[in-house]
């Protein structure tokens, strides 16, 4: 880990630091891609994850407060709107957790 000092006297560029990034990122991916291809070929699995998909692509997400149940966040989304009564709401709808579904249902399926 660099000190302080160091980074301060010589910065990373920009390609030092996203090299960096996926450097660390890279073991993660790894262990996530063999996790969602262990389920490769488990059409209810597949099916479970495709719901998800649809009720994303229409702007319905499953968020604090909605009690498990995809809520409407607008159309463009409302980024700063509470929707519920969770304060977390806004926290979870902009750290945009909805990207794993749809990057897991396009390595399930192949389906752009």
């Amino acid at each position: 880990m660099r000190r302080l000092n160091d980074i301060l006297s010589h910065p990373y560029t920009d390609a030092e630091y996203l090299d960096r990034q996926r450097k660390l990122m890279k073991p993660h991916c790894e262990k996530a891609t063999a996790e969602i291809m262990r389920h490769k070929g488990d059409d209810t699995y597949i099916e479970e994850k495709k719901k998800t998909y649809e009720g994303v692509m229409h702007n319905m997400f499953v968020l604090p407060g909605s009690m498990g149940k995809p809520i409407d966040v607008g159309t463009p989304i409302a980024w700063h709107e509470v929707r519920t009564a969770d304060q977390e709401y806004i926290w979870h709808l902009n750290r945009m957790y909805y990207l794993v579904d749809l990057t897991e249902i396009f390595l399930l399926t192949g389906e752009k």
